[in-house]
């Protein structure tokens, strides 16, 4: 097996988790993860625990972008966001379910007790609601750096008035342009 990242060919076996056995690349630290050695260490597991939403463990993590194809299938790695507050994806075989993960990728998704939750980050639904959080984040900052100062005085109001039963009634007013005319 060659890296994928940075072709070398210094791959080497190494226990990360208790008996999740992965390849590993001496050159630039990537790991290759089968499925075929995560899911029954997945089952050995014991309990799902919580993710973590802040950690205090930082590790510098470089997303190597370029494409890669599965060592163990051939097929293409897909891309997908963690989320979470995370900015990698990490790149997945959809045939053999196999996960490469860059440098300090895996030690990120640990500190943030998201290791036993690999398959659901590769659900549609994990991924939709990366990119929904992403869209109310981007017009956060749309509407944030139009209203300048009113924006939390927007905010506020818009909070009350979903809480109103004649919202309907409201905005109607509102929309109109001069309901007194």
């Amino acid at each position: 097996m060659k890296c994928f990242v940075c072709n070398s060919e210094a791959i080497f076996e190494k226990v990360v988790e208790e008996k999740l056995r992965v390849k590993e690349c001496k050159d630039c630290g990537g790991q290759w993860v089968p499925f075929s050695q995560y899911y029954p260490w997945l089952e050995r597991h014991g309990p799902i625990f919580s993710e973590l939403h802040y950690s205090d463990i930082t590790h510098e993590v470089i997303d190597s972008q370029n494409g890669k194809i599965c060592p163990d299938c051939g097929r293409i790695l897909l891309r997908f966001k963690v989320g979470h507050d995370l900015q990698f994806s990490l790149d997945h075989c959809n045939n053999c379910n196999g996960v490469w993960f860059d440098k300090n990728e895996w030690k990120v998704i640990v500190s943030r007790n998201l290791h036993d939750e690999l398959p659901r980050i590769f659900s549609t639904q994990w991924q939709k609601h990366i990119q929904k959080e992403e869209r109310a984040k981007y017009f956060e900052e749309v509407f944030n750096t139009k209203c300048g100062d009113q924006y939390n005085r927007i905010k506020d109001f818009k909070k009350w008035l979903d809480e109103q039963e004649l919202m309907p009634s409201i905005l109607a007013f509102l929309a109109d342009t001069n309901p007194y005319e």
